[in-house]
């Protein structure tokens, strides 16, 4: 597929690859956070650490690249309905 970026080697270390996968604008952390996050909607929590301590090969790198846009644009909708919710009851509320 030509929309997955491509590592210069594989296995790709874990920083490397969350910096592709998560976005290189967001801090470490952040990036540590979000990918858990995506980890334990789809897996286990020690396929974190297993992937921490072994890097991606490439079928892992294009997997979890595919899985976290669709978990990520997934979520972006979710917490933007629930904004969209609260703002209208608030509006609404308002007019009574």
């Amino acid at each position: 597929m030509d929309f997955i970026p491509r590592c210069k080697r594989y296995p790709v270390p874990f920083d490397e690859a969350l910096r592709v996968i998560v976005g290189a604008k967001t801090r470490l952390p952040n990036r540590h956070k979000q990918f858990r996050d995506f980890l334990k909607e789809d897996s286990e929590e020690n396929r974190f650490a297993e992937l921490k301590e072994k890097g991606f090969s490439y079928g892992d790198f294009e997997n979890n690249y595919l899985g976290f846009m669709v978990w990520s644009q997934n979520r972006t909708r979710k917490i933007n309905s629930e904004r969209a919710k609260k703002a209208a009851a608030a509006k609404w509320k308002k007019k009574k």
